[in-house]
């Protein structure tokens, strides 16, 4: 995750507000630790378990619903390299992505 936001501050100047799930990942302390040092960065915290308010949860099930359907994969490896090409494929369609942040209500300006 820290290399992640590094990543993204490379990317991104101005002051980031990251709306994000209750995953272990997100809430482990390397990450809280580092959080609490970028000032750049604020985290505002979905409720415990809010599928419905999750961007991601909408993206997902756009991808299981559209992109991964129907697909004949004939093991794990065939099924990561589907999800891999689909989630490249998705993160180009930039209204597409919006859409998902619009699909859960909240009060986001896009």
């Amino acid at each position: 995750m820290i290399l992640f936001f590094r990543g993204l501050r490379r990317q991104l100047r101005g002051p980031v507000v990251l709306v994000w799930d209750r995953w272990s990942v997100h809430r482990g302390r390397e990450v809280r630790v580092y959080l609490s040092r970028q000032p750049w960065l604020h985290v505002e915290w979905l409720p415990p378990y809010a599928p419905d308010l999750n961007p991601m949860d909408k993206g997902w099930a756009h991808m299981k619903g559209h992109d991964l359907a129907n697909h004949g994969l004939e093991n794990l490896d065939a099924l990561t390299e589907a999800v891999i090409e689909d989630y490249r494929a998705v993160r180009r369609q930039q209204r597409l992505l919006r859409s998902f942040v619009r699909a859960t209500g909240l009060p986001i300006r896009l």
